[in-house]
């Protein structure tokens, strides 16, 4: 899958399995919330994005600046500058949650192993990215039913196959896809403004 990696050894943490398994917990509620309930939930899922994005910038600049205590308490407050942000720029929250969705969506392409292939699948979720965002303005709910589904489904499918090691490699598209096409059937179905 294409991926983007950055090279920061002084980064590299041990994470204890009590703090996977939560983590796997936490996406695995987050994931379903947002395949199922993406559109209903947009506020809420408008001001988890921007928490979730401030954790991470948050954190790497954080630990960058001044090491993993740095970065958590760089994280945090980031976190909740930008999810009161999101949530109060509304419009603004919508794009960018529909971009990183559909993104991360886009990053679940397989580059099998080729840096140029993993190169123009990282542009083309930039792209795809962008205009998925400016399209969720004009046409909000089937847009964000879209991207709150697919980018959703295909969170729930990694969580699901990070629980089971040994799971072979088609499970994981096969999963995405399927959790996707329910996501946006249940969304589409329901009659909420």
């Amino acid at each position: 899958m294409a991926q983007f990696l950055v090279s920061a050894p002084e980064l590299s943490l041990e994470i204890p399995s009590a703090w996977q398994h939560t983590s796997i917990a936490v996406l695995l509620i987050s994931a379903l919330l947002a395949c199922f309930f993406g559109y209903r939930l947009r506020k809420f899922c408008v001001a988890v994005t921007g928490f979730s994005a401030g954790l991470i910038i948050g954190f790497f600049v954080g630990a960058l600046i001044g090491g993993p205590a740095a970065g958590i308490a760089v994280a945090l407050i980031l976190a909740v500058i930008l999810a009161l942000l999101a949530f109060k720029l509304y419009k603004t929250g919508i794009f960018l949650m529909t971009a990183i969705y559909t993104f991360s969506a886009v990053l679940m392409i397989p580059d099998g192993g080729n840096s140029v292939t993993g190169a123009l699948i990282a542009v083309l979720a930039f792209i795809a990215a962008i205009a998925a965002g400016c399209l969720s303005l004009k046409f909000l709910r089937p847009v964000l039913i879209a991207a709150t589904s697919i980018g959703g489904g295909f969170q729930l499918a990694a969580a699901i196959t990070l629980l089971f090691s040994a799971a072979p490699q088609w499970l994981f598209p096969a999963l995405g896809c399927v959790f996707a096409i329910l996501g946006i059937w249940v969304q589409a179905r329901r009659k909420d403004a």
